[in-house]
């Protein structure tokens, strides 16, 4: 069992006044625990939710801390798995972008997808109501 981070979670779980803190916050409480299996992200996912939170916040240290969560200055302290996608699942995800670029998603998302299916990840932990078509989302 495994459960995929998406940039929403990531990062109103960092950002206190982000409308979705609360319940970012519940969600990272259960995946630490294990009920979810392996948590994971991936180098996209952690360059659009560091990126957004700069955007959003204009506040580097709030940026930092998103980054943070993924990439803890101690390997203890480390429970997400960053994953990094394959030349084969960019490529589908590319093909996924090209056929379907009115369902309004990113790239970003649809290398999500992509992964998530290449590699069974049974969940996606997103905000994101767009991909409800294409995983089984957890918000």
């Amino acid at each position: 069992m495994s459960v995929f981070l998406d940039t929403g979670v990531i990062v109103g779980a960092r950002n206190l006044s982000d409308e979705k803190h609360a319940r970012a916050m519940e969600l990272l409480e259960e995946f630490r625990t294990g009920k979810h299996g392996a948590v994971l992200t991936s180098e996209f996912v952690f360059d659009e939710a560091v990126s957004l939170a700069l955007h959003r916040t204009r506040r580097e240290d709030v940026a930092r801390r998103v980054g943070e969560l993924v990439l803890p200055d101690s390997r203890e302290e480390l429970w997400i798995d960053l994953i990094r996608l394959t030349e084969q699942e960019f490529r589908g995800a590319w093909e996924l972008f090209r056929r379907h670029g009115k369902a309004g998603l990113s790239f970003t998302d649809w290398t999500i997808v992509e992964m998530v299916r290449s590699r069974g990840i049974e969940q996606v932990a997103s905000f994101d109501s767009g991909l409800d078509a294409w995983v089984t989302r957890l918000s």
